[in-house]
């Protein structure tokens, strides 16, 4: 039955694709490289993705450390080239580069701002590659069929290649927006904080160093400044984007399971009840600020059991609360096991998920949020949920 659910899932993503704006040229470019790659080896083993065992969790953690490592290496190598590049173009500022001219200044940004340019280059296409190359790589070890159906190019193929050039997921989809309750200006402080985080680590550094050391030792070591941030910087950016990469993996097989568990195992659940559960989705969605794949397989997943009015509201949390709220406490219980399920997909829990978890286990008579963190820490393992795990994490009773 779970497989009919995630053929079915797979479906609705194919139809609700064909909706949406065209891909972008990167988009494009990451899927037809997966789809070549794809197609000279034997097909993938189809089974429960988001469990892992021994052999496939030693096979991760290879993947994982080796696209991290590749990383810092590829940062410190192109920043090294820059560097050497700068210090070789130092005597086009004369005996006194504190006084050289408009000319000779100009004349030694050209050659150093085109190395640094040309390194950039360089390095972000190396880490761009390595970076797919190791994400479809993850994608065979987990066991996952990336491209069963044209469904499933447009679905999970499409997500893992978004983690694996680190490009955003839609704001808007299926008629949710992720952003309806963020702030303006807090979406322009995290981008510009993202965005300057190499440029302010490497000041930083600087400013150590000319503290540290005389006039004379400050040039000779501000060069080279920018090797290990720039190696450290990639390192992160590769750890989160193979980490990313595994949970998109693991997701969708993990929906479709989870939602067979809770709508056929049990009673069937009420009319409200189930306009409801779909709005705990929505909540995650929108106090993450991220429609993340995970969450949106896991809405079709639950759409597949239980249908989905068209008058829905699906992102106002104040409205999940209160049909929360309305329900019999059997049923409000149900529901709360959707919202924390879908808070574990993405493999984070931010605050303001954390707070929207708690308001929904008060309306339950329940309290803590231990057993959440514990089932988020299972899922990104590859580990199953158990039902008296799923259970532990509705918190306890007041």
């Amino acid at each position: 039955m779970a497989e009919d659910v995630a053929e079915d899932v797979a479906q609705d993503v194919a139809e609700q694709e064909e909706t949406t704006p065209e891909l972008s040229a990167l988009e494009r470019f990451a899927v037809r490289y997966f789809e070549r790659r794809e197609a000279k080896l034997p097909a993938a083993e189809d089974d429960a993705v988001h469990v892992l065992d021994a052999e496939e969790r030693r096979a991760l953690r290879r993947i994982e450390t080796g696209v991290v490592v590749r990383a810092a290496l590829i940062g410190a190598v192109t920043a090294a080239l820059a560097a050497l590049v700068e210090i070789e173009a130092e005597p086009l500022l004369g005996p006194d580069p504190d006084a050289a001219s408009t000319g000779q200044l100009v004349e030694y940004w050209l050659v150093v701002g085109g190395a640094i340019g040309l390194a950039a280059v360089v390095e972000i296409a190396l880490l761009y590659w390595d970076s797919l190359r190791s994400v479809h790589a993850l994608s065979r070890a987990a066991g996952l069929p990336l491209f069963r159906g044209q469904a499933q190019v447009e679905g999970t193929g499409l997500a893992l290649a978004r983690a694996a050039l680190e490009l955003p997921n839609p704001r808007t989809s299926e008629g949710i927006d992720a952003h309806r309750e963020v702030s303006k200006l807090w979406l322009v402080t995290v981008g510009l904080a993202y965005k300057l985080k190499v440029g302010v680590t490497s000041f930083l550094i600087k400013a150590l160093i000319r503290r540290a050391a005389g006039r004379a030792t400050v040039r000779a070591y501000l060069v080279w400044v920018g090797v290990p941030v720039t190696a450290f910087w990639d390192a992160v950016v590769a750890w989160r984007v193979i980490r990313e990469a595994r949970l998109r993996a693991m997701g969708p097989s993990a929906a479709a399971e989870i939602a067979h568990a809770l709508f056929e195992g049990d009673a069937p659940l009420s009319e409200d009840a189930q306009r409801v559960a779909l709005q705990a989705v929505g909540g995650c969605i929108v106090s993450t600020r991220d429609a993340h794949p995970n969450l949106m397989a896991l809405l079709h997943a639950i759409e597949a059991h239980v249908g989905r009015p068209d008058d829905l509201p699906l992102d106002d949390s104040e409205a999940l609360l209160a049909g929360m709220a309305a329900l019999e406490p059997a049923e409000r219980l149900r529901v709360l096991e959707v919202m924390i399920v879908a808070a574990v997909l993405d493999g984070r829990l931010a605050r303001e998920e954390r707070r929207l978890i708690e308001r929904a286990q008060a309306v339950c008579g329940r309290q803590g949020i231990a057993g959440v963190k514990r089932l988020r820490r299972r899922f990104i393992a590859g580990h199953a949920f158990t039902e008296e795990e799923v259970e532990s994490a509705l918190g306890a009773a007041r």
